[in-house]
């Protein structure tokens, strides 16, 4: 399908990543038309390799998008398109056939009887000096996804701040963390209350240890002895010049909380449960009729394999509203 004036396609998906794609693939399995709009930034942007996909495992995160739109455009060149453009704006609309138009930033603007939302979200991190430059990198929220790679190292560390510091979850990731290192130090930066409770936790688990000092900032160094590799150093507040070895960790484990990256999710209208994201129906329906939502912006658990099934269910659904509605192509 080739676009060269507005036209109504079947579903406008908002969001060109894993969750979206798979939205795109099962319509278009449908003989449906689709319109992906990709604003080109992700959530997972710093990442080299992605894990827990099976046939992709530590491969990169950027050929794994590259290689769907390829296989979408490639196999079902009358019922893809491909927009690399951020939409500004969705509203629902009374043309004939059509029930949402959606505005994209160059001012152009297109017509679809469906919308599937895939606009994933936005990692809430500290106000700690260097914590946004680590992140990613030095500092990892998921040890399904990072860690393995990391198996053997002298130290790894836990930050345990805000909405990650309650003393049951802190102790299933102190077991996670020894699974790839044989010391774990926990940091409260500064919150000496969650430091005596954490301390009863790291007495459960030789090799760990609590640090109450408020960090001063955080940053990548060399790794003492294996200088091809960068670790996470954790400076701590009146602490001397230099590097501190016992608080240079292979990487450190932090689980931020998120908030909806898309302001066209507020904008719309779909409502939201309690966690933040969108509320769903039983194939990805949300609040608002015609409007689907898929992938981190409306699950729980935010991974790559989740968005994509999600994606799927919600491409599945909207095919199914437009068949009742007698939307067909033979």
């Amino acid at each position: 399908m080739s676009l060269t004036t507005p036209e109504t396609s079947d579903v406008l998906i908002v969001g060109g990543g894993p969750a979206g794609l798979a939205a795109a693939l099962a319509l278009c399995r449908q003989n449906h038309t689709v319109i992906v709009f990709d604003s080109g930034e992700y959530r997972n942007e710093k990442a080299t390799e992605m894990h827990m996909v099976s046939t992709w495992d530590h491969r990169s995160p950027r050929d794994f998008l590259t290689s769907s739109r390829a296989e979408l455009a490639q196999r079902y060149p009358d019922q893809f398109v491909l927009m690399k453009e951020e939409v500004t704006a969705i509203q629902r609309v009374s043309r004939a056939l059509t029930s949402f138009e959606a505005r994209v930033e160059s001012g152009s603007h297109w017509y679809g009887r469906k919308v599937i939302l895939a606009t994933g979200v936005r990692d809430l991190l500290p106000f700690i000096d260097g914590f946004d430059d680590c992140w990613g990198t030095g500092i990892v929220h998921c040890l399904l996804c990072h860690g393995h790679e990391q198996r053997g190292s002298s130290s790894v560390g836990i930050l345990a701040l805000d909405n990650f510091a309650e003393a049951s979850t802190v102790l299933r990731v102190v077991r996670s963390c020894k699974q790839f290192s044989s010391r774990v130090r926990i940091y409260t930066h500064g919150n000496k209350r969650v430091a005596t409770q954490l301390r009863a936790v790291a007495a459960e688990v030789p090799g760990c240890d609590v640090e109450a000092k408020v960090i001063e900032r955080l940053e990548m160094v060399k790794m003492p002895g294996r200088e091809h590799e960068e670790a996470l150093h954790v400076v701590l507040e009146s602490s001397e010049e230099g590097i501190a070895p016992g608080h240079v960790h292979s990487f450190a484990m932090y689980h931020a909380g998120t908030e909806q990256a898309c302001s066209l999710v507020e904008d719309i209208g779909v409502e939201l449960d309690d966690g933040g994201e969108i509320k769903l129906g039983a194939f990805q329906e949300t609040s608002q009729p015609g409007i689907f939502a898929a992938g981190d912006c409306a699950s729980l658990h935010k991974y790559v394999s989740i968005a994509s099934a999600t994606g799927f269910m919600a491409g599945a659904g909207a095919a199914q509203q437009l068949q009742a509605e007698g939307i067909q192509r033979t």
